[in-house]
């Protein structure tokens, strides 16, 4: 679990988010009224983690770093280890869906 804030945004077209605060752990998702739940886990399939975008550039930027050095160094890897990469850290590549 991360150590630091983080927000959520889900993935089912409704806009929710969810807010994990480490000194509480468990996730938090507002609701209408001002009201809202906690949650102990959030299933993380269905929400996108939302990150400034000059942070989460940085951090597809590591792992393209990473690939790289670790390509030209040891090999055994190719390009869908990138791609599998890249998702594991929650930044699919777009389908020909999200294209249009």
């Amino acid at each position: 679990m991360s150590e630091q804030f983080e927000f959520r945004l889900s993935n089912d077209g409704c806009r929710r988010i969810a807010f994990f605060d480490p000194g509480n752990s468990p996730w938090f998702l507002p609701e209408a009224n001002m009201r809202g739940r906690w949650a102990s886990h959030i299933d993380e399939t269905q929400w996108t983690r939302y990150l400034p975008q000059d942070q989460a550039a940085a951090e597809v930027l590591r792992i393209v770093l990473d690939y790289v050095i670790e390509s030209n160094d040891v090999g055994g890897i190719d390009c869908n280890d990138l791609v599998g990469r890249l998702e594991d850290a929650g930044y699919p590549l777009p389908t020909d869906e999200d294209e249009e």
